[in-house]
């Protein structure tokens, strides 16, 4: 799909010459990113000890503003939002072009809400940085299963205290969490 091979990047620098300026480059920073928990995980693996101020999620932030949209990939959304990608240089499915693509997506959905802290409450995953106070059940970006001591057990006071569509009913009325399962939650109606 993007086309990436060992030769594309063989001049590339290594990670321990440049770790240090992404760290500094995101220090303090807000990351925003489409399935923004994976990003922020794998940075996390990178930079021990990084925290940025806040992580957004455009997927999440899309199904909050457009629940019924037809499709959620990014060439669904600048069609459904009417965004002119025309001036942007490049071509899809290359990093600069994508990255510019969603900032430009990201810009139109967060004009929909009224304030910041409605944007946070929709875009935010859960244990996120940035997310609203409240206890965490399991650091954003971990894997499930890799640390069963925090992980989300049915009827937990904090599991409940998730924000509105973070957590749906499945067809056996079990409460699941939707995060890949994006098919049958608009078949649920959620």
């Amino acid at each position: 799909m993007h086309g990436i091979t060992n030769q594309t990047v063989a001049d590339a620098p290594p990670w321990e010459r440049i770790g240090e300026q992404v760290r500094a480059d995101l220090e303090g920073a807000w990351i925003a990113a489409r399935n923004a928990h994976v990003d922020y995980g794998v940075l996390l693996r990178h930079l021990p000890g990084w925290q940025p101020a806040g992580v957004l999620d455009t997927l999440r932030l899309a199904r909050a503003t457009y629940p019924k949209a037809p499709g959620y990939g990014l060439d669904a959304l600048i069609e459904l939002c009417g965004i002119d990608l025309s001036a942007v240089p490049g071509k899809r499915h290359r990093a600069a072009y994508d990255a510019h693509a969603a900032a430009l997506l990201l810009l139109h959905l967060a004009g929909q809400y009224a304030s910041w802290s409605a944007l946070v409450a929709a875009a935010v995953p859960p244990r996120c940085p940035g997310t609203p106070s409240r206890r965490r059940t399991r650091p954003c970006g971990e894997q499930p299963g890799l640390n069963r001591k925090r992980a989300l057990r049915p009827g937990l006071a904090e599991n409940r205290r998730e924000p509105p569509g973070t957590w749906m009913r499945n067809r056996t009325g079990s409460r699941i969490n939707p995060h890949g399962r994006a098919a049958a939650s608009r078949q649920l109606g959620c």
